[in-house]
Order: structure tokens, then sequence, then C-alpha cells
């Protein structure tokens, strides 16, 4: 192998997902389905029903043993913390967990706090209700020691009390129950922003510091962009003084503030009653909409090399969707209209679906305004920016803001494949020949990407414009979401195909 990147050129030949290279975190857990169920049955048969299977302290990463014999010997927590590391780190958010807890091992809020997430997320992977009880313990732990941490001025300053409260709101959405809607993950997400003001500058020269900033930025961004609300001015003060320590020849850097204008465009048409309650404002709207999508397109452009990603096309697909909400993952064509893309990193899979989500909704945004001015023209209404345009093709640009958002759903459905796991090897789906040749273990999926992919399907998957044109997106969604459900054991994936199932369009997940 070359081990050239972002992938190598044996894998880019065979039209095959490359699985990567080695890094520190594939020596942290390695078969873990397998060698866990195996371990949780060992453990279970040596402590007997009554005794908890969590004594011992978590090891750090670093002195993780590889064997076989090393391994069935540490505790079930040992092994939920391996596990949620090496599924959640790589690509996602918590890039910053290795490090901080291994240099915390003393911590009483971050150690209970990643024991509870990590006992959480390997509760949902392999279904044991009686692992959630083990988690629900550390967690109690560890909210005692957080508010007595919030209590000292010098402990809430500390790097493990603001990760503490971030692994907080990572629990409440593995912990969550399908039937009900919490906004208890928004709430700890503002507290961490609060904690994070009353820190000093010197926060943003740390690369811990600057890490957790990004986490919680980007969990700012996603509250008030599914809120339809304004970015909280304290954000909007705390990115001002970080924006020294950030390179501004970072993709992402430069995302943000275009998604700076998106949300207040967003915010202020949910203030004036939605773009169905077009009027005069109707367009400025399209205008700002344009102007923010011209944006996008600028930094698509100025992406470097490293950021594209590979598009494979493998003939003419089978179409096979669910039908009647019943999910058919297990013989679903994994490949939609028998597209897929290939990215390096699941970081810039979810760039390029944050512009494909964005660009979206701001052509959503134009269609919707050019169908309510119409049926004010029609009620004959005083003059309206419809009326004072009488020469303008609006017929053109509502086809060409249609044609773009479905353009866009379908980019998103092509970049699902990479990143959701496949079916085991000989089910159904595995065997059409339309699905890309994936030997990804277990080991090497993550699935903080998978959860980047959640959002971008209900998306395109609840889009009017695009479900006037074709239901494929939709049903493609709830099928992949479903799998991600069942196979990959994401609570979120099957509350959000219900929704869509179900036709609920509020983004309260």
């Amino acid at each position: 192998c070359d081990q050239l990147r972002p992938w190598c050129t044996q894998c880019r030949n065979a039209a095959r997902v490359c699985p990567g290279y080695r890094n520190e975190l594939d020596l942290v857990f390695r078969n873990e389905n397998e060698r866990i169920k195996e371990k949780y049955k060992v453990k279970r048969e040596s402590i007997g029903p009554g005794e908890p299977a969590t004594a011992g302290r978590a090891r750090s990463t670093p002195a993780l043993s590889t064997s076989n014999s090393d391994y069935l010997k540490q505790p079930l927590r040992d092994l939920a913390t391996q596990f949620f590391l090496a599924k959640y780190v790589r690509g996602g958010n918590f890039d910053w967990l290795p490090v901080l807890y291994t240099t915390s091992q003393s911590s009483p809020v971050l150690v209970p706090m990643c024991q509870a997430v990590s006992l959480a997320s390997l509760s949902n992977d392999m279904q044991r209700p009686d692992i959630m009880v083990d988690a629900r313990h550390h967690y109690s732990i560890a909210i005692k020691h957080i508010n007595l941490a919030l209590q000292s001025k010098e402990r809430l300053l500390h790097d493990d009390t603001l990760a503490a409260i971030l692994l907080l709101a990572q629990f409440e959405t593995f912990s969550a129950d399908k039937s009900t809607q919490s906004n208890s993950w928004g709430s700890h997400i503002h507290g961490a922003l609060t904690l994070l003001g009353l820190r000093p500058r010197q926060q943003f020269e740390s690369p811990v510091g600057m890490k957790l900033f990004r986490h919680i930025s980007s969990s700012i961004y996603v509250d008030a962009i599914q809120h339809r609300r304004r970015l909280p001015p304290q954000f909007l003060d705390l990115r001002a003084v970080a924006a020294p320590f950030q390179p501004r020849s970072d993709p992402l850097v430069r995302l943000a503030e275009i998604m700076n204008d998106f949300i207040d465009l967003r915010a202020t048409i949910a203030e004036r009653g939605g773009t169905t309650s077009a009027s005069a404002n109707a367009w400025s709207w399209i205008e700002r909409a344009q102007a923010i999508e011209q944006q996008e397109c600028a930094f698509l452009a100025d992406l470097p090399p490293t950021w594209r990603f590979k598009v494979v096309t493998r003939g003419a697909p089978k179409t096979c969707f669910s039908d009647e909400h019943h999910s058919s993952y297990n013989n679903v064509d994994h490949i939609y209209h028998g597209t897929y893309h290939l990215y390096g990193d699941p970081r810039i899979l979810q760039a390029w679906n944050i512009v494909r989500m964005t660009r979206l909704v701001l052509n959503e945004i134009v269609y919707k305004c050019i169908c309510a001015m119409k049926g004010l023209s029609r009620r004959s209404n005083p003059v309206s920016s419809w009326d004072s345009r009488p020469f303008f093709d609006w017929a053109g640009l509502e086809l060409e803001s249609a044609n773009v958002v479905n353009e866009l759903a379908s980019d998103i459905c092509y970049s699902v494949p990479q990143f959701v796991q496949m079916p085991p090897s000989g089910s159904a789906a595995t065997s059409s020949q339309y699905s890309p040749v994936s030997t990804n273990s277990d080991n090497t999926t993550s699935l903080a990407a998978c959860y980047f992919l959640i959002w971008p399907l209900y998306v395109a998957a609840s889009s009017p414009v695009v479900s006037a044109s074709t239901d494929d997106v939709r049903r493609y969604a709830i099928d992949r979401l479903r799998y991600m459900e069942a196979r990959m054991k994401i609570p979120q994936a099957g509350i959000v195909a219900q929704k869509l199932e179900q036709g609920d369009l509020r983004e309260d997940w």
C-alpha cells in the first residue's frame, strides 16, 4: 500500500472505500462487537447477577494491551470507554477526549462522566438495558461532582469541568427515550457556553481549550439552526475573542462566518411569520438568500484539493425502498441511483453536507417566496415586490431553485454509503452489484460520521420541494436511518426515521 491520502492508489483504482491507515485509536479497540459480547458474558458469569460489573479504574488509552488475554481481563467500563473512543472520537467533536482523559485520571468530574457516556453508548450498541443501569449510576456520581465543581471558582474554570458538561449533553442523546423529546441537550450546551464565557482568554492558546471551543461552537450552530433563532450575543463575543487564535486558512473557520448570515436570515423569516406570509419582505429575503448561496459556492470553489471528494458511479441501480413504514434495510440497495461519494475524512463530509443543507434551505426560501408572491398577485394585493418587477423571470428562478434543491438532496444521498456501515457479508444488501466494495470492519467505522449524516438526510427527505418531484429521497433516507438504528444501534436515527414516516417536520430531536 502506498498510503497516499485521502485514499491509497490501490483502493482508488479498484473503486473501493479505503479503510484508512492505523492511528493511535486503532489500537484502542479491535473487533469490539464480538469481543465485548464475549467479555460481558464472562464477566457476568464470574461476578453474579447482584454485583456491579464496573470495578476498577478506567485505563488510559496509551496503556491498553492488544492481546486477547489482557483484553478479557478488563472491567466492563474499561471496554465501554475503549468502545466510545474508537467509535465516536475519530472524525467527531470529541477529538479532545483522548488527551484530556489520559491526563485527567484523577478528575472526579471527567472520569465518571466519561464512563457514564461510554457505558450508555455500549448499552445502545449491545441493546442491554442492564448496562444502561450502570451508566446511570456513574452519571449520578458525575452530577454530584459537577455541581460541586461549579460552586468552586477555581474548579469551574478547569478543562475537565467544561468537558464533563459536554459529555453530559452527549449522555442525554444516548439515553433519551424514543417516544419523548427533550431540550436537555440544548440546555447543557448553553450551560457549557456560559462556562466558556467565564474562562480566561488564555483558554484559546491551549490545543485542548480550542477544541473544546470548537465543539461548543458546532453545537450552538446546530441548536440555532434547528430552532430558527439567532446566535446568542455571548457566543458572538467569544467568537471575536477566539478569532486571532484560529487560522483563517481553515475551511471550517470560513464556513462558520457564512453560517452566521444564514442563521440570521432564517431567524428573521421565522420572526416575521415564515415564507408563507411573504409580503414586501419577500424580495429582500430572496436577495439575501441568493447572496449567502453565492458565498457558499465561492467557499466550495476555494477548497484545497484534500477537501474534494471523488464521485463513483456503479451503473443503473435496482430500486428497492421500504413500503408502508416497514424498513427494508436488509434488502435495500445501499447506493442511491447508482452513485456514491468518497471523502478523505468525516469532517470533510460534514462540511460538504453543511453547505448542501444550507444551500438547499436557501433555495427553498427562494422557491417558497416566489410561490407566496404569486398567490398575493392573484388576490390583487396592493403593489408588492412581485408587481414592482414585472419583467423579471420569476418562473425561471422558481424552476432553477427547485432544480438546485433536488440536486442537493441527491448529493446528500450520495454521501451516505462510505460512512454507513455495510451489512454483514453474504446478506442481500451486500450481494447487490451496486453496493460499494467496503470491507470496513466495526473497529474502523466512525459512528460520529454516521451521526453527521442524520440531519442532512432529514433535511433532504423532509423538503416539500423534493417530495413534489420524487419520493425516492424520502424512502431512501428512511431506509438508511432505519439501518443505522437497527444495525449501528443509533437511537436518534430511528427517531428521525419515524418523524419522516409520520410527516412530522419539527426539528426538535
